[in-house]
């Protein structure tokens, strides 16, 4: 009874790619934001290093606590995570296309500057009118299924012979890879990020490069990191995170520890900004240099010695306990409802 109605459950090609664009204006805001908005503020509308680093602590929300809950089969979710990415792809592809192109066509200067908030401004337009329509399909495509979470929790105590036990959002505090795939996440973004955030400025001041480079050599970066990220992607932490009752809260625990970790620190790094002038001096050059070295190489360090006392098979492994065994009437009670 119960594989029926999972399979009864399960989406076809139109509503995932419907969710798939759920977080297309998030990540058109996110490339945005990580790739431009720091640039924008110290050299178009020159806002002074620390309050830029203070506006870098505000955060994006991630929807991919929502794919369990739409879905019980495992085939769906990955699809759907497909879909997904892909069109996170395609986000970040469309901000490093059009600011090429406005960057390219602008012929005051080869810096940036104030001269360019019209370019800012036009992207801007842009990523909202795209985000707004993609989030209007989302919303007339998705629904999110009532009773999803006691479908899974019926899936769950049904396997009489499993060795393992539901687990809810409080049983991962106990479990230590909750903490080391916390970490992993969280150095993993920091580097992304932080290269992310600071790659115009080495480009522009240390490299000395005209600015459109801030949208080619970003991008050409981009395009070699995801090559790598599919041959290296951890599909089995996914899968098991997927799996469970309590993914929303593993996502959202992750998201929140990986947003105030790279919000602090920009803030740090932006006030320990010299704040010199780049045409008079090498000092601002060498300051982002040494950002784009020492901070990414750090949380590559980390990340080696976290992953030395890893074991991914306990990723969301509970040994069933005695109270875990929930009698015939519990199930019966449960089905009923």
């Amino acid at each position: 009874m119960f594989k029926g109605r999972a399979r009864d459950r399960d989406l076809g090609t139109g509503r995932m790619l419907g969710y798939a664009v759920g977080h297309f204006f998030n990540d058109l805001c996110a490339s945005m934001w990580f790739t431009y908005l720091m640039i924008y503020l110290e050299n178009v509308i020159q806002m002074h290093s620390y309050k830029a680093g203070m506006l870098m602590l505000i955060g994006q929300i991630s929807h991919l606590a929502l794919i369990p809950e739409l879905s019980s089969v495992e085939s769906s979710r990955t699809s759907m995570n497909s879909f997904r990415y892909g069109f996170a792809v395609l986000a970040n592809l469309v901000v490093f296309v059009f600011m090429y192109v406005f960057l390219n066509r602008s012929d005051v200067n080869d810096e940036i500057g104030p001269s360019d908030l019209i370019h800012f401004r036009n992207m801007g337009f842009i990523v909202v009118g795209l985000g707004l329509f993609m989030d209007t399909v989302f919303y007339s495509t998705t629904r999110e299924p009532k009773g999803g979470r006691r479908l899974s929790r019926l899936n769950s105590i049904s396997s009489d012979t499993s060795h393992l036990a539901r687990m809810t959002w409080r049983d991962w505090f106990s479990q230590t890879p909750f903490y080391q795939v916390g970490l992993l996440y969280t150095f993993s973004r920091l580097f992304i990020n932080v290269s992310q955030v600071y790659f115009p400025f080495y480009i522009t001041l240390h490299l000395g490069l005209p600015k459109e480079s801030v949208a080619y050599l970003p991008m050409l970066s981009y395009l070699f990191s995801l090559a790598v990220s599919i041959c290296l992607s951890f599909k089995y932490i996914n899968k098991k995170l997927n799996r469970k009752e309590s993914g929303a809260f593993v996502y959202g625990a992750m998201s929140l520890m990986d947003k105030l970790t790279n919000g602090i620190a920009y803030q740090v790094i932006e006030l320990l900004n010299p704040n010199c002038d780049p045409k008079t001096s090498h000092e601002c050059g060498n300051f982002y240099r040494n950002i784009m070295v020492f901070v990414p190489g750090a949380c590559v360090v980390l990340i080696v010695l976290v992953l030395l006392t890893f074991n991914a098979a306990q990723v969301g492994i509970r040994r069933r306990e005695a109270r875990s065994n929930i009698g015939e009437f519990d199930r019966q009670q449960l089905i009923t409802e």
